[in-house]
């Protein structure tokens, strides 16, 4: 479910079991913090807004580099062997992209071109990945 760019709460309103299962592969630091975020819409345009500085939230030890000749390709091969499902769900600063559920390799394609901070939640929980806006930093973010 997208949200619209008001921001504003929404009585009933529940966050994706998907995006909170996000804070567990967070720097313990700010599990909290993103779980509370999550918790309004107005809190999840904020966490959107903040996509393109995700980076440094990330658990450091977590953390899986994709190489930068990497293609969508083998990016998806290498995702559905670490578990992926074919399709997966989006979370983008990019407003045609967030909350759409979509093919994987579609996803990598749709965020490959950078501009705006993406995740692509493979497995709840457990696997997710993260396009920067600049093209050449991404990481796979595994929970083993």
């Amino acid at each position: 479910m997208a949200m619209g760019s008001s921001g504003e709460d929404a009585p009933g309103y529940a966050p994706a079991a998907e995006e909170l299962a996000v804070a567990e592969l967070l720097a313990a630091d700010v599990r909290d913090r993103w779980r509370t975020l999550l918790a309004t819409p107005k809190g999840r345009v904020k966490a959107i807004a903040e996509l393109s500085e995700f980076v440094k939230w990330l658990d450091p030890h977590r953390r899986l580099p994709v190489a930068r000749d990497a293609t969508e390709g083998s990016i998806s091969v290498w995702l559905r062997d670490q578990g992926a499902p074919k399709d997966c769900r989006l979370m983008s600063e990019r407003a045609a992209l967030d909350g759409r559920e979509m093919p994987l390799i579609d996803a990598l394609k749709a965020t490959a071109a950078g501009g705006v901070g993406s995740l692509l939640l493979c497995v709840p929980g457990k696997l997710i990945y993260y396009q920067h806006p600049t093209v050449d930093i991404r990481f796979a973010v595994r929970k083993k």
